[in-house]
């Protein structure tokens, strides 16, 4: 078996080895405000702001992210995840606590609980090595070149934007 990219595919099986692409992140100079793909930061609504709440405790879902939908017509698709101490989301996908939202023009999923008007929650944070919130970082995100395997040591803010 390969166990690590190659340039070919053999047999079906070995496709999930071909050089596959990277997120790119790069550190933003100022707050992220345009409808790109971002971790954290607050969302870049298209259309009414809607921020999920918690359906058991009401309290606003954290955001996670927001990311651009292929197609013609610009829509972002923004992702908000229940956190409790630092575990994020649960096992259920319908429990409403982790919530994708499409703008414009998608639709709610039924199990979603939007907060009143004006809710804002929380955004994607970076801990520290004691396990303490060292930081709210705004990311945007970019198409890099095909993944090398090589890790890579990630500041307290990035941005991840288009090539």
């Amino acid at each position: 078996m390969i166990t690590r990219p190659t340039g070919q595919a053999d047999g079906p099986y070995d496709a999930a080895f071909l050089p596959r692409r990277q997120i790119v992140l790069r550190a933003p100079e100022r707050p992220i405000t345009d409808p790109v793909a971002k971790l954290g930061g607050d969302p870049v609504w298209l259309s009414e702001p809607t921020w999920p709440v918690d359906p058991r405790t009401k309290v606003p879902l954290v955001f996670v992210g927001q990311f651009p939908i292929p197609g013609d017509e610009l829509r972002l698709a923004y992702l908000f995840l229940h956190e409790e101490d630092i575990c994020m989301g649960g096992m259920d996908p319908e429990a409403g606590d982790g919530v994708l939202l499409v703008q414009p023009d998608g639709r709610i999923p039924s199990f979603a609980v939007i907060g009143s008007p004006g809710t804002h929650g929380r955004t994607l944070w970076r801990w520290g090595p004691d396990e303490s919130e060292i930081c709210r970082p705004a990311t945007g995100i970019a198409r890099g070149r095909p993944f090398n395997c090589r890790a890579r040591r990630l500041g307290a803010e990035h941005a991840w934007r288009r090539s």
